[in-house]
């Protein structure tokens, strides 16, 4: 099962992991809003943040870039929500994409690759 975000397969041309990030509460010092009150206050939910981390792999340098092309394409203004889906066909719901990196510069062998970073947010809606 190839991994997708909005149904695209974006990431499959080489190997990648799905980190999952922090999860539970998050937290506010009682300082920020009164600076004589000690402790913290709960203010919402972390979602945990996914991060692929991963290596493009292509034959050409054209074609590399068009991987990275198509990838950067989807990271749209303001971030729109789709399903991210991982290779063991693990659905994480709503998620926006929100930042892309290349790590390295491009390995140049056989095939050419580049290792990088996507990340992955759930935004809250206000009431």
């Amino acid at each position: 099962m190839p991994s997708s975000f909005n149904s695209l397969n974006l990431f499959s041309s080489g190997p990648h992991r799905f980190i999952v990030g922090t999860m539970g509460s998050q937290l506010i010092e009682n300082t920020t809003i009164s600076p004589t009150s000690p402790g913290r206050q709960s203010i919402g939910s972390l979602d945990g943040d996914i991060t692929i981390r991963g290596r493009l792999i292509a034959d050409s340098e054209d074609d590399l870039w068009s991987l990275i092309d198509t990838i950067t394409a989807e990271l749209t203004t303001p971030p729109t929500a789709g399903d991210l889906v991982d290779q063991h066909d693990r659905t994480f719901k709503s998620r926006s994409f929100i930042a892309f990196s290349l790590l390295a510069p491009f390995d140049r062998a056989r095939q050419l690759s580049v290792p990088y970073e996507a990340r992955f947010t759930r935004f809250g809606t206000w009431a």
